[in-house]
């Protein structure tokens, strides 16, 4: 009884990690993309293949593409490594003041970790994240409290 429940533990875990990745792929979400696949990458190797085929690599590819994208559209909003640091931060600020009202959590993400890549203090980018993200889970949770059950 116990190698069946340790086996039903192993899949439902293995469910729950798949769950999160396709949420991340859709939502075009790297830096949740990145996190479940580091929890994807310790797990046996059978266990996250479709059809046989290993499903990490294609992943890690997509990822890939998103930071490219992010860099690229932080490139096109005037963002680059040749900048002095205050214009950097000003122009991080604007961004994630645009991103917040634009509801573009992935925007919010990749400015953050732009913003600590040059050195410049996120706490505003961050707290901007993080009331978006509040301000989600309550929409959410009122959307569920107005559905009915039944």
């Amino acid at each position: 009884l116990h190698g069946l429940v340790g086996e039903l533990c192993r899949h439902e875990e293995v469910q729950i990690v798949l769950a999160c990745l396709l949420q991340a792929v859709l939502n075009s979400d790297r830096v949740g993309l990145d996190t479940w696949l580091e929890q994807a990458e310790a797990m046996p190797f059978q266990d996250l293949s479709l059809a046989g085929e290993p499903i990490v690599e294609p992943l890690r590819m997509r990822m890939l593409e998103l930071q490219e994208r992010e860099r690229r559209a932080l490139e096109a909003h005037g963002i680059s490594d040749g900048m002095d640091s205050e214009s950097v931060a000003e122009r991080i600020w604007r961004l994630s003041l645009a991103a917040a009202e634009d509801n573009d959590e992935p925007m919010l993400e990749a400015l953050v970790l732009d913003a600590e890549g040059h050195g410049i203090d996120a706490s505003g980018a961050r707290l901007l994240l993080s009331e978006l993200r509040e301000r989600r889970a309550h929409a959410f949770s009122e959307e569920q409290r107005r559905t009915p059950t039944g």
